[in-house]
């Protein structure tokens, strides 16, 4: 009977322990439309009041062309080339906003792509991929988060038009798919590095999409 408990035992460890390997080998999982699929954001993240979930930003009717082109927006992809839904997103802004993305690999060690979307686990904020930084250069700001595949033209338009609301020097709004969830909270005056290391940083180690 002992060595049978002893035996028991011995399994169980086993079994614990590769469990535990599996689940530090789980860097990032795949997020595509399904909301089921993707890690809300940080449970001590806050809901901005003035967000509404479902329909996104609306259409600008101020803003004039010349403004737009002024104010160009840029979109960096943190994901992965064995990501079917990176690859879906990869494909749908070269072919539907040429020009305004840049597609970041985070399994190239050391780069910045690497460190930025480590930066986001560490806060909490996804661990999956694509996860969609949306990045205002004027302002040098993040301006919105967007977790998972989301392939509708409008919808994109309007977010490098307007942006994403609700997001300013301590907030950034954290949406799964088309639909809030949180914000990332931003120390006051920390805003400039966390743009330098999601925005700005990582075009060294991206590549423009159209």
């Amino acid at each position: 009977m002992p060595s049978r408990v002893l035996t028991a035992g011995i399994l169980v460890a086993v079994l614990s322990t590769a469990l535990l390997a599996l689940l530090l080998a789980l860097d990032h999982i795949y997020a595509g439309e399904a909301a089921t699929t993707v890690p809300a954001a940080s449970t001590t993240a806050t809901t901005p009041q003035a967000i509404s979930p479902l329909p996104g930003p609306a259409a600008s009717t101020t803003t004039t062309s010349s403004q737009q082109e002024l104010h160009k927006r840029i979109v960096v992809i943190l994901g992965t080339r064995s990501c079917p839904h990176c690859r879906a997103m990869e494909a749908f802004f070269q072919e539907e906003l040429p020009g305004r993305t840049y597609f970041c690999e985070i399994t190239e060690k050391g780069s910045s792509c690497e460190a930025a979307f480590s930066l986001l686990v560490s806060k909490r904020v996804t661990m999956a991929v694509p996860t969609i930084v949306v990045c205002d250069p004027i302002k040098r700001i993040v301006e919105g988060i967007v977790i998972g595949e989301y392939r509708n033209a409008t919808w994109w338009r309007n977010v490098l038009e307007k942006g994403l609301p609700g997001g300013n020097e301590t907030s950034i709004p954290v949406y799964m798919v088309n639909r809030i969830t949180g914000a990332m909270e931003v120390e006051p005056g920390a805003m400039e590095k966390l743009y330098g290391v999601l925005c700005n940083d990582t075009l060294a180690d991206t590549r423009l999409l159209g």
